[in-house]
């Protein structure tokens, strides 16, 4: 549902937000979904402050006076923004009585909350605000999705320039839309949309990869974007999506409307009349934020962050580049085409099928993205679970704050007034070393709490409202962390972890549906499987959330947040205390887990009696201590080997987990590589080059089936050899890394040169924003990068910006000069043909480093790879040198 404030023309005839909101969303009729739209105008925005209380204004120059709360209309600097102040019977947590004072407007309100200390509930959006008090449910529609993706032509500093340009200066508008291209999820229609000064007006059918694609030809830009424009009015599509939308598609559309004499506000629905308006860029003076919603009537999504927010919950990893091609590389195997356009030619007409072509596969790599991630979907599930507006389901944050205030007998403080420095002790990692337990074992089950901290939310009854104030103690109260919470009634957090586990367990029924009929590999599957852990970590976030009260969130708790670890780590300790008890060894835990050892001589099939049959004994324990069904503990899986070197590094080998196969046992049937449970070893880290990481897996294997320490060492000695004799592909040696940041543009003098590399002159290690902060110094393959951007890059390989993957490895000659330390990074080796590599430096860094872990616990050393075998030492070796 789209839930958009309106704006109008204020005393100087500017356009401000106003108090009138506009509602769209669909319905169906037959089998169409038919646009229902609603403008509120009965609705005011309101924060509350505490009643014949006193409260703080703060002035120009930080100072401020104190004043009583009740007449603030006839306060100077706020009172001329406020409409009314009325008395009610709400109450804060402690149970003091508010007044709500409204606004002429919600940027006014914003305004005053800045101002006001304390007050409560002043920085809730004013979209969210107006749904928690008069919506009840957010329908459930298909929303039309509109996937566009612009292309440009660029112009160099001291060119002319576009023909109409309002900003010069602005890159933003300093250039021309030569081609736009969409694909409208209701009809499938893929439509483009290009133009120059050699074109007559046509309209012309192309096929690209067997789709059909109706190109439109204009002479002129503006031409292009008036007919780009009446098409968005005329499907009237609920959200608009691109790659980079707030970065550059949104802040370049409105640029180049308005310099066009087009205007922006048009990108709006018609249907809103004088209410159509899109809001300027002013995020780093010229783009939107990707949660910013600047059109009002129609929602617009930074697919590219999106995206990456929902593959890093359902995969536990960072995407190897936000670029597009590089994302559709990874999950489809291809990318965007071969061709690459040169942007600054204005004789780009000479190779518009191409440029076509190449605009047609950035909108299908979207597209195919979008579908197999059920993105706009997700986001609408979650939209309709809290009723909250469409943007506030991208942030837990601004999600929970709706979905806590639904819920809650209390009006809680406005956020970010107060901080405190308060530590949190974290959960507990146990320590192989003092267990005497680092080796290899056999038959080891991980039993684990199912939501570890969620449960002890709802096992502890953590609540704002629930908290006991001093001096009011019970017998019978729950004991936290130096606090106390009241048994009953259910408190608001663990009222919201409970419907959330309801939740997750309908998107896993679904998810088992689809897997009896369409199989796990089903993109059905995978969707319902996503949902489902999007869920899960939402809940889980719940904790963190607690947490942030430190940086000033106002539902953060520090007590709440430090009973769950303490809850966490008791629970831990109890189940650890309990096997031991039973005669079983533990030797190893961590968090929300133990590792505890079957026996030896068991059978796969009694171990998983033994593990189910633990499970519930520990649950039964634990839910008898703490009084609670919420708590339980659950056999994940079984290795019937399992290497333990150090604290948080292993490996073992499953042969028993459970929704892994038609039966638990499925899974020890299945090739090794594809079982095995790691942690902390760098086989495991994406950094990692091909040869670190067969090496790892291939010596674990080795210690698994109980082969001597020796033979293991004489492996991988053989492999060192192979890789000084130039007998392994010099594919299997390069390591990938990421930029992170930014690369910085500011260094002390003996790095200065490495400035040279930035591309973002405005990037600085302290920024307020993310998105502005760059490395304050350069680790090695940093360095590497940067020396990328000076000495490597082109015209064909571009520079590495932050976000962006590339490889890098060491060389110890070459015809520039290099970094210390020898690493170089590239995009693909040809870059690099001309340098001598380091190969002993390789062999260090990408094998003999890598090991550290694995040998320790067998007993060797690294130092024993160190001493170069004869047979190829010294020998110095070229790309060609290898296989």
């Amino acid at each position: 549902m789209i839930v958009h404030t309106i704006y109008g023309l204020d005393y100087k005839q500017e356009m401000r937000d106003t108090k009138e909101l506009v509602l769209r969303w669909r319905e169906k009729v037959a089998e169409e979904w038919v646009r229902k739209e609603k403008v509120v105008k009965d609705f005011r925005p309101y924060l509350y402050v505490e009643s014949d209380s006193t409260v703080f204004i703060r002035g120009k120059d930080q100072m401020g006076r104190k004043v009583l709360s009740k007449n603030l209309k006839d306060q100077d600097g706020i009172g001329w923004a406020i409409e009314d102040q009325v008395s009610t019977r709400k109450l804060t947590t402690s149970g003091k009585r508010l007044d709500k004072v409204y606004f002429k407007s919600p940027g006014l309100m914003r305004m005053v909350a800045n101002k006001l200390k304390p007050s409560y509930e002043g920085d809730v959006p004013y979209e969210d605000r107006y749904l928690i008090d008069c919506v009840d449910e957010i329908p459930d529609y298909r929303m039309r999705k509109l996937f566009i993706d612009l292309e440009a032509l660029q112009f160099k500093d001291g060119d002319d320039g576009p023909t109409r340009c309002k900003n010069e200066s602005n890159p933003r508008d300093f250039q021309e839309i030569n081609v736009i291209g969409a694909y409208d999820s209701f009809t499938g229609v893929r439509m483009q949309w290009c133009q120059h000064g050699s074109y007559a007006t046509d309209t012309k059918q192309h096929t690209f990869d067997n789709d059909d694609v109706i190109v439109h030809y204009f002479h002129t830009e503006k031409q292009l974007l008036e007919s780009f424009i009446e098409y968005v009015d005329a499907i009237d599509p609920d959200c608009i999506l691109a790659w980079g939308m707030g970065f550059y598609d949104l802040p370049t559309l409105y640029y180049r409307l308005e310099s066009c004499g087009i205007g922006a506000h048009r990108l709006s629905p018609s249907s809103l009349g004088d209410k159509q308006h899109m809001v300027a860029p002013r995020f780093r003076g010229n783009q939107y934020r990707w949660t910013q919603q600047p059109v009002v009537g129609r929602l617009v999504i930074s697919l590219d962050r999106l995206f990456e927010r929902v593959y890093r919950d359902s995969k536990s990893a960072n995407l190897p580049s936000n670029k597009l091609d590089v994302v559709g590389e990874k999950l489809f195997g291809r990318g965007k085409t071969e061709f690459r356009p040169d942007f600054y030619n204005q004789d780009y007409d000479q190779f518009m099928d191409n440029y076509l072509y190449y605009n047609y596969r950035d909108v299908e790599l979207m597209v195919e993205i979008e579908k197999k991630y059920n993105l706009v979907e997700g986001q609408q599930a979650l939209q309709q679970l809290a009723m909250c507006q469409f943007n506030s389901t991208f942030y837990g944050s601004s999600y929970a704050r709706v979905y806590f205030m639904r819920k809650a007998n209390f009006i809680q403080k406005t956020g970010w007034q107060e901080t405190f420095d308060d530590e949190l002790q974290g959960a507990i990692i146990m320590d192989p070393e003092e267990l005497g337990s680092i080796g290899l074992h056999k038959n080891v089950v991980i039993l684990d709490f199912a939501g570890l901290y969620p449960s002890m939310m709802v096992a502890y009854n953590t609540s704002f409202e629930t908290k006991v104030p001093k001096g009011q103690e019970r017998d019978d109260d729950i004991i936290g962390d130096g606090c106390r919470f009241r048994r009953s009634p259910v408190g608001l957090l663990p009222k919201c972890v409970m419907e959330l586990d309801v939740l997750r367990d309908e998107y896993k029924s679904k998810r088992a549906t689809a897997a009896s009929q369409l199989g796990k590999s089903s993109d059905e599957y995978r969707k319902w499987d996503d949902a489902q852990k999007t869920v899960k970590r939402l809940r889980a976030t719940f904790y963190g959330l607690m947490g942030f009260g430190r940086h000033g969130y106002a539902w953060g708790d520090i007590d709440i947040a430090r009973t769950i670890t303490y809850g966490g780590r008791t629970a831990l300790m109890q189940i650890k205390d309990e096997c031991e008890e039973l005669g079983y060894q533990v030797i190893y835990g961590h968090t929300d887990s133990i590792f505890v050892k079957l026996g030896d001589d068991k059978t796969v099939e009694e171990c998983a009696q033994i593990s189910e049959e633990l499970g519930e004994h520990l649950t039964a324990i634990c839910q008898s201590t703490l009084k609670s069904k919420a708590v339980v503990v659950e056999a994940e899986l079984i290795m019937d080997r399992f290497y333990l070197p150090r604290r948080n590094k292993y490996a073992g080998r499953i042969v028993w987990m459970p929704d892994s196969g038609e039966s638990p046992f499925d899974i020890g049937r299945a090739p090794v590589d594809s079982r095995i449970k790691m942690q902390g070893l760098e086989a495991k880290h994406t950094n990692t080059a091909p040869i670190g990481r067969e090496v790892q897996i291939e010596a674990m294997k080795m210690i698994w089936d109980d082969l001597p320490a020796q033979e293991v060492l004489a492996y991988i000695e053989e492999v060192v050899d192979k890789v000084r004799g130039g007998l392994v592909p010099i594919a299997e040696l390069i390591a990938r890394a990421r930029v992170g940041k930014w690369l910085p543009p500011r260094l002390d003098w003996i790095h200065e040169h490495y400035t040279e590399g930035a591309t973002n002159q405005k990037a600085r290690p302290d920024a307020k924003e993310e998105l502005d902060k760059c490395y304050t110094n350069l680790s090695g393959d940093k360095k590497g990068a940067a020396w990328h951007n000076i000495v490597l890059a082109n015209e064909t390989f571009p520079k590495l910006d932050r976000g962006d993957s590339y490889n890098y490895t060491f060389v110890k000659d070459g015809p520039t000069w290099y970094p210390e330390g020898g690493y170089v990074a590239f995009h693909e080796l040809s870059q690099i043909k001309d340098y001598e590599l380091d190969i002993e430096k390789i062999i260090e860094k990408n094998i003999i480093g890598k090991l550290d872990h694995i040998m320790y616990g067998i007993g060797l050393s690294n130092d024993m790879l160190r001493v170069p075998t004869r047979k190829f030492a010294g020998r110095n070796l070229r790309l060609e040198d290898f296989q």
